[in-house]
């Protein structure tokens, strides 16, 4: 009898390790939970996609948003078409360098330093006589940004305004277009009132 017990027990402890093995080889095989292949989320951009030029008419609705009646829906459609970095919003732009408020004049001239067309060059040159410190002083920064030679005179000019902002913005945009003809003037403007002007000419200085 106990033979007959001890080889019941070991056939059922037989039968137990197979299905354990069996049971272990299906859960192997079957896949992990987290082993689903990754899926980007739909507005993820295919390589090489570039926002605003992948769809064309991206610039045309931005630049009918410049007309709007609300002021701050013209300069944020400034702003959006500066990093959009396409020539064709040159032309909206120039048109509303003459906006009636200070802030879309002001996002229109850093908009067309984004895009860096020469076109803005003269405009800008009329913008350093604005009556807006700020305005005079972005034209300024971003004339020395569109590296314009044109542009030397009339930023000697500007770097005597009457505002400390405007002479600071036109040092740097002289230092930007590393002109021998701005070194007297710079000279000069290392002993301006303002602390903000002096360093901003003495980094010019460094460019020349």
């Amino acid at each position: 009898m106990a033979l007959n017990s001890m080889a019941l027990l070991m056939s059922l402890l037989s039968s137990a390790l197979l299905f354990g093995l069996q049971a272990g080889a299906c859960l192997s095989l079957a896949p992990a939970p987290h082993a689903a292949p990754y899926a980007p989320r739909a507005f993820t951009l295919q390589s090489g996609s570039v926002p605003g030029r992948d769809r064309p008419d991206e610039v045309s609705k931005l630049a009918s948003k410049l007309k709007s009646q609300a002021a701050a829906e013209r300069r944020e459609a400034a702003e959006q078409l500066g990093y959009l970095e396409d020539a064709r919003a040159v032309g909206p732009l120039l048109e509303v360098l003459k906006d009636k408020d200070a802030d879309v004049r002001a996002a229109c001239v850093d908009a067309l330093g984004f895009i860096g067309d020469k076109r803005a060059v003269e405009p800008l040159i009329a913008l350093l006589k604005d009556d807006v410190a700020f305005v005079r002083g972005a034209a300024a920064r971003v004339l020395g940004q569109l590296a314009d030679a044109s542009a030397v005179e009339p930023l000697l000019i500007s770097l005597r305004d009457t505002q400390a902002s405007v002479r600071s913005a036109s040092a740097f945009g002289l230092g930007s277009l590393r002109d021998e003809r701005a070194l007297s003037e710079l000279v000069r403007a290392l002993k301006d009132e303002s602390p903000d002007v002096r360093a901003a000419a003495s980094t010019a200085l460094g460019n020349l």
